[in-house]
Order: structure tokens, then sequence, then C-alpha cells
């Protein structure tokens, strides 16, 4: 196997709305925390006690690291087609090319398809995305299907072309 028949990729949760988001929550927790656990100033018409905010801040700090360390990552090559959706799915699920019946790579409507999204769909049609409305379809011979979501549409042609030679 030659190295050009292997396709890898790593995609993470980076879209600028995301990350405005919750750098607005944070910092909005972050300076509510300040004000009522440093200089005693309640924060908001119904504060929430001390515990509970900390509770809160410790629960945000665990959400953000768990958001920010979550990847898709895709390997195709000539046995087949791996993914790995690190915290979600942590053991990667290895398809081999003798299971998958086609094999497309589409534009799909993220939203209107799958509800949006990450580890999407029900048992016989599923979705792990990360962004954008680019991925490859696989459909198994037991009708069950997968869509893969992909950055680098033409880079993970040339290697499927490059693999049915």
């Amino acid at each position: 196997m030659t190295s050009f028949s292997v396709f890898t990729e790593k995609q993470y949760f980076r879209q600028w709305w995301i990350i405005g988001l919750m750098t607005f929550i944070n910092a909005l927790f972050a300076y509510g925390a300040v004000s009522q656990l440093i200089f005693d100033v309640p924060f908001g018409n119904h504060p929430m006690n001390d515990t509970g905010l900390l509770v809160l801040l410790i629960f945000l700090g665990i959400f953000n690291y768990f958001f920010f360390t979550m990847r898709l990552e895709t390997k195709v090559d000539a046995e087949g087609i791996s993914v790995k959706y690190f915290p979600l799915l942590i053991k990667p699920r290895f398809y081999s090319w003798k299971e998958i019946k086609t094999i497309e790579i589409r534009q799909y409507r993220p939203l209107a398809e799958y509800g949006g999204w990450g580890l999407r769909g029900w048992r016989k049609n599923q979705a792990l995305n990360v962004s954008g409305n680019i991925g490859i379809q696989l459909v198994f011979i037991n009708e069950h299907k997968l869509l893969i979501g992909t950055q680098k549409p033409d880079e993970l042609r040339d290697v499927l072309m490059a693999l049915k030679k």
C-alpha cells in the first residue's frame, strides 16, 4: 500500500459562534463568582448560594474541557474506514470494505437530516460530524447508513479513487 492511499483527518469543534457563546457564558459566571465570592456582592436578583456557584463553576470547567477535547478522527486505508469520536467513542469503530455496500462523498443538511452536529441519528441512519455540510456516506450491506463529516472532500475522493484501482 502506498502512502497516498491513506487518508487521515482530525476535526475539532472550533466554530467562531460556539467559541463566542462559550466565552460569554464563562465570562458571565466568572464575573458572578468573583462578585459574590470575593466582594460579597450577590450575583443576580435571586442569587445562588456560594456552594451552588462553586459547583456550577466546576461543572463549567469540566464541560469546557470535555468540549474542547472533543474530536472526530477518520482514517481510510486499504482495510476499510475507522472512526473515533473522542471522548464519546473512545475505542475506534472499524468498518471493513466487505461490509460496505456503497460509498459516496455528498453534501448534506446537518440540521434537517440529523438534527445538527455531533454524534447524531438513529440506529439505521447515523451521522458523526463536527462542522460543515460535506461527508462520506456509507451504506452497509444490512442497509444501515453512516455519514462521516469531512473538511477534506477532495483529498478523501482522491484516496477512495486510488483504493478502487
